[in-house]
């Protein structure tokens, strides 16, 4: 398993810190991707996102994260249990759209659909999907010189993925519950993202109950 971090120097010493703090315990595989002159967040996850993938192993766990989550002391446990059900190559671990947390995905674990609108890039993990970045590519490139959709939606990559996974109809996984919260009400950007609607660690208690019943 390998692990990459999407961050820009002011940031090491606090958010990304943190969060290497709590992924090291299970992981010592982890690359920062330091936006050093402040090219901007699309630029910098897409190369991240580029590097890891294609250069990812048959079935290697590729966990990419922006710096502004916490997530649990168990946090790999749950994930290889979720990898190895959803079988989907895209696993969401935040999320905040409430409908996906009913009562039958928190009993299964997981949601997998061709989702419409629920893809956040605060922490997803890829099994084999080396190719991904470039579809992700080649669906900008058809869109780049619309100048409506750069204006609303190209700008931002996270959108520019989730626009491309439901034009090439792929199936992607919500992990319900969520196994990475969000520091804060906005993002480190700026940006009003909030809390995951149902964030496993909210009850230490229950989550120790929850990961052993499924492993």
């Amino acid at each position: 398993m390998k692990i990459g971090i999407c961050t820009i120097e002011k940031r090491l010493d606090n958010y990304t810190k943190d969060l290497v703090n709590i992924l090291k315990e299970s992981c010592i595989d982890i690359k920062l991707f330091v936006d050093y002159d402040r090219k901007g967040h699309s630029w910098n996850y897409r190369r991240m996102m580029t590097e890891m993938l294609e250069n990812a192993k048959q079935d290697e766990k590729i966990l990419l994260c922006m710096d502004d989550v916490i997530t649990i002391p168990e946090w790999k446990e749950y994930l290889d249990w979720l990898v190895f059900n959803s079988k989907t190559g895209i696993n969401v671990l935040f999320n905040r759209k409430r409908w996906h947390f009913k009562q039958s995905n928190l009993d299964r674990g997981f949601s997998n659909a061709v989702h419409k609108g629920s893809y956040y890039d605060q922490a997803v993990c890829f099994v084999n999907q080396q190719t991904l970045p470039k579809k992700i590519d080649s669906f900008f490139n058809l869109n780049k010189n619309k100048t409506e959709y750069m204006k609303r939606r190209g700008k931002h990559w996270d959108i520019v993925i989730l626009d491309t996974l439901k034009y090439y109809k792929i199936e992607y996984t919500i992990a319900t519950p969520s196994l990475f919260e969000h520091v804060g009400e906005k993002s480190t950007l700026g940006h009003s993202i909030g809390k995951a609607f149902n964030y496993i660690g909210n009850n230490s208690r229950k989550n120790k109950n929850y990961i052993h019943a499924r492993t």
